[in-house]
């Protein structure tokens, strides 16, 4: 098959790469020529697991080009995977979605097929076609077909779905989606065809309903702190209800990404869904999820009147382990914070080290380490943001050894009570470890 992807934003190179991987001839097109030409050079621009082994291994079958014209004009297969965003007041901005429709209907030689792979709202399927077959004289189908996987684990997600979803609005269609994804499939997975509405609010709801869990598990915990319980134990007992889901249940600081901390969202062309948009339960959501951050903040000023002048190593910097994406990340607002109050950053995070220089470029209160020990160096405290497997790694011995004084605030509980004896660990919803003081085992 001949397909052109528009956008090689973190799903639209992963699509390109497996695409690639079965022989399918693909154009890859994005106006940052930068990453155009890391990729053609063979870089990834991205920190994905198998990303660089795809890109070495499917020169042949994928090209990448920021020339438009000779990605749109030879296909009529065409994917668009461009990041969307959210604006202040919570609606979505798709300025960059309707950029890359300009593009086809301007370029566009024929009849086309359009698989949205971009995080669209509802009724966004619809008006493409609309918008598209407005602006050129030829006819589009227009599949929903948006991408489930996470971060640090896209290529497994697209080689090996746990479901396919998508939005069509005829047979035809239908039969066209069923030998694209046939192309890519190495086992069979669960396959659902539907209307596109309800495939734009599947993908919608899978994202609020993991912020749910997640900020209910965190509100579980501040209860937790209240009564002097152990968040774990609890989570383990919840877990092992069938109706409920355990993976979902670990406490940390809140979670961040470009796609699940939506503050939620409303369709402003759609008056009639705005109330529901705006429901209690999707806004105690979000609300939780900020309160998390204030609460974990919190946790450093009962245990410090001020931080300025003071030193602070801060172990992880993106909204998640294995990626160097720092958008929404709970560590920038962290940070922020209290490079605001006046306090010194050494910060330690090999992936997101770029992005966090051109975030805080102007600030003179943060340096940089190549080594997590190297940034506890004369650190009055520590800090761990993200949950990578070398900071789990890490010893009570080492921030004994390392920091001034082993004094530990943990937004991901990474570490068990017990591991902990001989430093002060404060994590989230479970007792603080004291130095020299009974454990909880």
């Amino acid at each position: 098959m001949d397909i052109t992807i528009i956008g090689l934003t973190h799903v639209g190179l992963v699509d390109a790469l497996v695409l690639g991987s079965y022989f399918n001839n693909i154009i890859a097109y994005d106006s940052d020529k930068e990453y155009v030409t890391l990729l053609r050079e063979g870089v990834s621009p991205y920190e994905e697991p198998f990303a660089q082994d795809l890109i070495n291994e499917t020169k042949k079958y994928v090209r990448f080009t920021s020339n438009i014209h000779d990605a749109v004009r030879p296909n009529n297969m065409i994917s668009i995977a461009v990041d969307t965003s959210f604006n202040e007041d919570g609606t979505f901005n798709l300025d960059t979605y309707y950029e890359a429709l300009d593009l086809i209907a301007e370029n566009a030689t024929k009849d086309c097929y359009i698989f949205i792979r971009s995080f669209v709202p509802p009724g966004t399927n619809r008006k493409t076609k609309e918008y598209l077959e407005k602006k050129s004289p030829y006819k589009f189908n227009v599949i929903s077909l948006p991408s489930f996987g996470a971060q640090g684990s896209l290529v497994e997600s697209i080689v090996s779905p746990s479901r396919i979803i998508a939005g069509v609005d005829s047979p035809e269609t239908g039969k066209i989606l069923k030998q694209f994804v046939s192309s890519v499939l190495m086992r069979k997975s669960p396959l659902v065809i539907t209307s596109p509405e309800n495939v734009e609010l599947i993908k919608w709801a899978s994202n609020v309903y993991v912020g749910m869990h997640v900020s209910f598990i965190n509100a579980l915990a501040r209860l937790a702190d209240v009564y002097s319980a152990n968040i774990d134990t609890i989570s383990t007992g919840l877990g092992m209800d069938p109706r409920v889901n355990g993976e979902l249940l670990h406490a940390s600081m809140g979670y961040g990404g470009s796609m699940l901390p939506i503050s939620i969202t409303k369709e402003p062309e759609n008056p009639n869904a705005i109330d529901y948009y705006n429901s209690d339960l999707f806004r105690a959501t979000v609300n939780s999820n900020r309160s998390q951050l204030k609460y974990f903040i919190d946790k450093i000023y009962e245990r410090y009147r001020s931080v300025s002048a003071k030193k602070i190593c801060v172990l992880g910097a993106s909204f998640k382990s294995g990626t160097e994406d720092v958008r929404n990340s709970p560590a920038i607002y962290i940070m922020r914070f209290l490079l605001d109050k006046g306090a010194y950053i050494q910060l330690y995070d090999p992936l997101a080290e770029d992005k966090i220089q051109k975030h805080f470029s102007r600030h003179t209160h943060i340096s940089y380490f190549d080594y997590a020990k190297d940034a506890m160096k004369g650190a009055d405290f520590c800090l761990i943001l993200t949950d990578a497997k070398e900071f789990k790694e890490l010893t009570a011995k080492d921030f004994k050894e390392n920091l001034r004084k082993p004094i530990i605030f943990d937004g991901k509980n990474l570490y068990s009570l017990a591991d902990m004896e001989g430093t002060e660990y404060h994590s989230i919803g479970r007792r603080t470890v004291q130095l020299k003081s009974p454990l909880e085992k």
